[in-house]
């Protein structure tokens, strides 16, 4: 929404696309602001708690998360990696490098978790009741191998948005 807004295109809907962490953006922001996306497709996007990698879920504990965002670091990036490709061959040195870049700085972990703690929302069951109300279509896809997102987290959100579509790949 703050894109549009700074575009100067700030009547306009837009539809919108993400994938994974970009997904939970996208899904946030057609929640809070349905009158402004158009559509929304989302790629292997977690949007049940349970769909977050495990690796990083003790970022998200209020005083432990605090203390562990300092030692996350791009140490992390190849494993959470190796988690989320089907194909390990895929998660090369440059890949890792990329990610890595936030990790190596304190304000990218600190970006990072707060991400992550305010992907789920403390009022998450309220947060999920929300997707029933969503007035555009919304195409879900999944990887058949996708290693974070499961198959029926991805077709029950499918199936509990109005216009909702799942389609697997």
């Amino acid at each position: 929404l703050n894109v549009l807004i700074a575009l100067g295109v700030a009547s306009a809907k837009a539809a919108l696309v993400g994938n994974s962490m970009g997904g939970v953006v996208a899904l946030r922001t057609a929640i809070e602001a349905p009158e402004r996306v158009s559509r929304l497709a989302l790629i292997g996007t977690p949007t049940y708690p349970h769909n977050r990698p495990a690796l990083l879920w003790p970022l998200t504990w209020p005083v432990a998360g605090r203390f562990l965002e300092n030692l996350i670091g791009p140490w992390a990036v190849p494993i959470v990696a190796r988690s989320a490709f089907y194909d390990a061959s895929m998660v090369t040195q440059e890949l890792v490098d990329e990610y890595s870049q936030a990790l190596s700085k304190p304000g990218g972990r600190r970006a990072i978790a707060e991400f992550l703690r305010t992907a789920i929302p403390a009022d998450v069951d309220a947060f999920i009741g929300r997707y029933k109300k969503l007035p555009m279509p919304v195409l879900v896809l999944r990887g058949s191998h996708d290693g974070v997102v499961d198959e029926a987290s991805a077709r029950r959100f499918a199936s509990a948005v109005p216009k909702g579509r799942f389609v697997a790949f």
